[in-house]
């Protein structure tokens, strides 16, 4: 015995099926080159995302000295982010006119020296648990993100 569709389950079929291919047809291709701004798909932006995960945990746990060796790692994770970093040039120097670029790259790196020593010094406080020094030096970072950040990722 041969069960058949019957009329209104073989349209209502079709219809989900034209539905489907219509909803695939125009859905908007997403693109796979970044975009200057788009620096989370790019070696800089690894290295950036790294580091900004790793402050956001160092913050809630800096003051803790139960946690030093915890926050040891987050600082040694934040370290390897800068020095990755700074093998690169920030996606932004393409917009600086030419004659100026290679100060605006060596502003980026001097940046990057900065930060890479105040993470030597939060790595020396953490290590002798002084972890008041280490909260003050983690509000200096959180400064220094952010004026880094205005400089030479306006668009963050």
């Amino acid at each position: 015995m041969r069960l058949q569709a019957s009329g209104a389950a073989l349209t209502m079929k079709k219809s989900f099926l034209y539905l489907i291919l219509v909803s695939v047809a125009v859905l908007p291709a997403r693109s796979e080159t970044p975009t200057p701004a788009d620096h989370s798909s790019t070696e800089i932006g690894g290295a950036m995302k790294s580091m900004s995960k790793a402050y956001k945990q160092l913050r809630i746990q800096v003051a803790d000295p139960s946690q030093n060796t915890s926050s040891l790692e987050l600082v040694a994770k934040m370290k390897a982010g800068a020095v990755e970093s700074r093998k690169y040039e920030p996606a932004e120097a393409k917009s600086v006119p030419e004659k100026d670029r290679a100060a605006f790259v060596k502003a980026y790196q001097e940046g990057l020296d900065q930060l890479i020593e105040t993470l030597g010094k939060l790595e020396a406080a953490l290590k002798t648990g002084k972890n008041e020094d280490a909260v003050i030096l983690v509000t200096a970072l959180g400064k220094e993100r952010k004026a880094g950040h205005a400089k030479f990722n306006p668009e963050r």
